[in-house]
Formats: structure tokens, sequence, C-alpha cells
């Protein structure tokens, strides 16, 4: 079958499970199975498909994420590799570390820690844009943090990769920001059917209530930063208020919240006097 046909199939098939935007995504499903570029499959609609083409879609039709297809995702401008044991990286995050470099000023050596890095996108989106940073990243998972490490060196990027539960293996380091998005979903909780099933379990639920992992990070997140440093947390949309509730509890100062037009998903703060 042409290329032309195969996308005029897949966009139909895409559109019918309710992707949002199936013609995109068929012509990079097309350019995987052709080992090719987006463009040059736009450029060779006459070129015949593979067979490996009509797996892709059938995956991609089943909700398994398209970054877990390709194998690959973009975060503010970097080529990140994806695979199964980290979470695809959203564009909303991007907007978390929009505010972690609005929040450092005129910082451009600041040490920063990534709390629960995953594939390590905040943390090299950090690095990238601050070279003379010293930047951290911390995970519980081994796999998740052989991912985050590859795309390090893959990217020439200089960042501490560290296995630890939070700030267990960091007892006495400090930092001017620290920043994360960790694992807040209760378990029970409806999520949507692409991530419940295929995005890694330890990067999305905190055990029952889905405060835990927050609750830690409230209380001990302060011993671990320098005076007037700061914290900038991602969440979900449903719990951020009360997820905020917790900070501030422990003294954490509100500077500013994340979102758009549809919500706030995430704020920084300010450190609490010690």
């Amino acid at each position: 079958m042409r290329i032309d046909a195969w996308l005029q199939k897949a966009t139909k098939t895409l559109r019918e499970t309710g992707v949002g935007s199936p013609l995109l995504e068929a012509q990079v499903l097309a350019a995987k199975a052709m080992g090719q570029s987006r463009m040059w499959v736009l450029i060779h609609p006459e070129a015949e498909i593979t067979a490996d083409a009509d797996q892709l879609l059938d995956r991609r039709a089943n909700w398994e994420p398209l970054a877990y297809i390709v194998g690959s995702r973009e975060f503010y401008g970097l080529e990140l590799e994806i695979n199964h044991h980290v979470l695809v990286p959203r564009q909303d995050t991007e907007s978390v570390v929009d505010e972690a470099l609005r929040v450092l000023g005129g910082n451009k050596s600041p040490a920063i820690l990534d709390l629960c890095t995953g594939s390590g996108c905040i943390a090299l989106a950090l690095k990238h844009s601050l070279p003379e940073a010293s930047v951290t990243a911390s995970d519980l998972s081994e796999e998740a943090l052989e991912v985050a490490r590859r795309n390090g060196e893959s990217l020439g990027l200089d960042v501490e990769w560290i296995h630890s539960d939070l700030f267990q293996k960091l007892p006495n380091k400090k930092f001017d920001l620290i920043v994360t998005n960790p694992p807040y979903i209760a378990r029970g909780e409806v999520i949507g059917k692409d991530v419940a099933a295929f995005e890694p379990e330890i990067a999305l639920y905190a055990e029952d209530t889905g405060a835990e992992i927050m609750q830690r990070i409230a209380v001990d997140a302060g011993h671990h930063v320098n005076p007037g440093g700061f914290l900038v947390v991602e969440c979900g949309l449903i719990q951020t208020q009360r997820f905020l509730n917790l900070f501030q509890a422990s003294g954490w100062k509100l500077i500013e919240k994340i979102g758009d037009d549809g919500g706030w998903w995430g704020f920084s703060l300010r450190s609490p006097v010690r």
C-alpha cells in the first residue's frame, strides 16, 4: 500500500478511536515504520509503506501512548528517549520549567534538585537553560534513572543522577531550588485509560489518598533549601489546593500558581524560615 493511502486509512482509524490529532499521529507512525522523518513521509506519498505500520497503528488504536510506540518525545526543545519505565512528559510540565527559571531570576549558577525525575525531562531542561547550574536529580526507580542517564549522555548535559527515596540519599545537601512532579494519584481514582494501562504505577500512585508523598516533601523539603530558596511543584488539577494547603501548613509561602484558563496544576513557593 502507498503511504498516502495508508495515511488516509490510519487517520480514519485514529479519528474513530478518539485520538486528538489523528493525521499528525498517523504521519508520525508512518515515519517510525519507514525509519524516516515525518517530512520524508510527506514528500514521498508514492512510497510503499512497510508491514510494520499496521502493527504500530494497532498499538495506538489500543491507546498506547505515541511516545512509547516511537520511543521518544520532544520536551522543551530537547529530544528525549521515552519508554514504559517513565512517564510521558507533558506540555504542562514545560510551564513548570518556565516557572522554575522565573523564580531563580538572575541566578545563573544555582544548585537545583529535581525530585522524582523520571525521564529527566525537568532536570535536563533546566541544565540546558542554565549551563552553569549544578543540577541533581533523584528517583526511586532504578529503571527510570537509567533512561534519564541515557538522555543526559545523549544530550551532553552533566546532571548528577541519584537513586533515592526522596531525600534519603541527600541527608546534608541543600539547594537554591527544588522542583518536583511526584506521584500524587490516589488508588481507585479514575484516570485516562492510556495512562492507567501503560504508564508506570510507581510514578503515578501515592499509596491510598494520593497525598502521602506530597506530605513528606512538604515537611522535609524545608531542610534541603538554602535561605530564601524555592520549591516548584506540579500536581493534578483536582488536588492542587489540597496540596498547596499541605505546604503552607509547613511554612512554605506561595509565590505563584501555575496553570491556564483551564485551571492550575502547580505552584511555586518560597522556603519557610528555619
